[in-house]
């Protein structure tokens, strides 16, 4: 059994993701990232970049402490560190937009921009709220302990 071990390394909060239904296309046979995957990909890292930057330096230190860590960790076989993810999606109401299908690509923008691989993801909690003046995604990142 895992258990959490301690507070977040990170929280941020970003633009609602591309649907995964509207996240992909066709052209040549080949499948490729819509225009809008990548426009999301793209304000999405400008956000995490912002939000480590606006870090208090106590804070930025451990972020950058257990995010090199973690990475360190995923080098090798027998020793790779689990992570949980704690997502909070407040949208225009709870019956338009399904959770499964953002959530893959709020994973591959967080651990691009960290370099880190989102296999290392163990758990995932979703729940959707209604904010209809200000949707969004609030996410936040732990470190599991075996």
């Amino acid at each position: 059994m895992m258990t959490c071990l301690s507070e977040p390394f990170l929280q941020v909060t970003l633009p609602l993701p591309t649907s995964t239904n509207q996240a992909r296309s066709v052209r040549g046979g080949r499948i490729v990232s819509s225009e809008e995957l990548k426009q999301f990909k793209k304000d999405a890292d400008t956000l995490l970049i912002k939000t480590v930057l606006e870090m208090p330096s106590e804070q930025k230190s451990e972020y950058l402490r257990i995010k090199n860590m973690v990475l360190e960790s995923s080098k090798t076989r027998n020793k790779k560190i689990p992570l949980a993810l704690d997502i909070t999606a407040y949208l225009e109401t709870l019956w338009r937009r399904d959770t499964s299908n953002f959530i893959k690509a709020l994973e591959d923008v967080i651990f691009e921009h960290m370099g880190i691989n989102d296999n290392l993801v163990v758990d995932i909690h979703i729940r959707k709220e209604v904010d209809r003046a200000h949707p969004r995604v609030e996410i936040t990142i732990s470190v599991f302990e075996e």
